[in-house]
């Protein structure tokens, strides 16, 4: 039991506590303040690197629960402290230690705070973007003003309790490890909570790599073997969301060529379908249509040969151009576009070209037709 001449115990408690919450509350914001941006960087983290869509929830809300805890924890010492220093109790004890308080003069600091804040709030609420972004500044800085003078009033707190712990002779604990375990814990803790999920989430993005992967090594050794070029993307190496490519091509003459594009999903299905055909201007648009309509004929009995899944039946449907496709493209000239669709198929037909004062040697007119899986 610790006596010191002319405290009571409860007197020493008061001016320990002085001494100690200001930094512990600077801290616990510090915490707080920490969580939220750790919250903002797992998600980020977790969507760029895991391929967890969104991030993880149950670490986010995890930084977040820390964050309110540590602004909570912050509030309320910083209350207890602002008060206590200006409580009877604390008069008292300077009394009897016979010590001047030191109080710094915040209130131009605070009347400014609240300025830009309540100016802040009104260019909010403005129709003009600008003034909506300035009135976001303003608000900021204002806050960012009203925390320096409340952590000003706390450390001028501190030093009277240390003033007058240095007259009484009574003996201050260091506050270094309180402030390190504040700041250190939380960052553990949830780092703790975050590696799990994105172990989970490397582990399941490897094993959909490798369904899709194998489904895309089929499809390749087919186009391979019968077409003039073939390529195919590995998910091993570059993992997507939205599904990988492989394709076939057939070169023609006058530097015409047509190609077969089919997209895999991460469950090693395929859920698209894509013919690209060139168009020769040199040629009747019956001849263009016969042609694409053979080159189409080829990939597809190379699609459906190819040993793969699809995500629907009508992906697997030879396209046929149908005649509101065919009028339009015979009628017109090679000039202009022309687009058509049959629906409860998922196919659609685009000829795709440029009007003819731009057209020029390095224009590709061409089909694109494309098969998307229907319910």
């Amino acid at each position: 039991m610790e006596s010191v001449d002319g405290m009571t115990k409860a007197q020493i408690r008061i001016i320990r506590r002085l001494y100690i919450w200001p930094v512990t509350a600077v801290a616990f914001f510090a915490a707080g303040l920490f969580a939220g941006l750790m919250g903002v960087l797992l998600s980020m983290v977790g969507s760029v690197f895991f391929h967890i869509s969104g991030g993880d929830e149950r670490s986010f809300m995890a930084c977040i629960t820390v964050m309110l805890a540590g602004m909570v924890l912050f509030l309320f010492q910083t209350i207890a402290v602002i008060f206590g220093a200006r409580g009877k109790k604390w008069r008292q004890i300077l009394e009897k230690a016979h010590a001047d308080e030191v109080r710094g003069d915040y209130s131009t600091q605070l009347s400014l705070s609240l300025g830009l804040s309540s100016a802040g709030k009104l260019m909010s609420h403005s129709d003009n973007e600008k003034t909506k972004t300035a009135g976001d500044v303003a608000t900021a800085i204002g806050g960012v003003i009203g925390l320096a003078a409340i952590v000003g009033m706390l450390m001028d707190t501190r030093k009277n309790a240390r003033a007058v712990a240095e007259i009484e002779g009574i003996r201050l604990p260091s506050v270094k490890w309180q402030v390190v375990g504040i700041v250190l814990i939380p960052v553990v803790l949830l780092t703790a909570i975050s590696i799990p999920p994105f172990v989970q989430s490397l582990e399941r993005t490897r094993a959909e790599a490798e369904t899709a992967w194998a489904t895309i090594q089929k499809l390749e050794r087919v186009f391979e073997a019968h077409c003039d070029s073939a390529y195919g993307n590995d998910p091993r190496e570059n993992y997507q969301e939205y599904g990988y490519g492989v394709s076939g091509t057939r070169y023609h003459e006058n530097d015409l060529e047509s190609y077969i594009r089919v997209t895999v999903n991460n469950q090693g299905l395929v859920e698209r379908v894509t013919y690209c055909c060139d168009v020769d201007i040199g040629i009747t648009p019956e001849e263009n249509l016969a042609r694409a309509a053979e080159d189409m004929a080829f990939f597809h009995d190379l699609l459906v040969s190819g040993g793969v899944e699809f995500a629907g039946e009508n992906l697997t449907l030879l396209p046929q151009f149908t005649e509101a496709f065919t009028s339009s493209f015979c009628n017109n000239s090679y000039y202009e576009d022309c687009r058509d669709e049959i629906e409860n198929q998922g196919i659609t037909f685009w000829y795709d070209t440029t009007p003819e004062e731009k057209f020029n040697e390095y224009t590709d007119p061409y089909f694109y037709i494309t098969i998307d899986p229907v319910a």
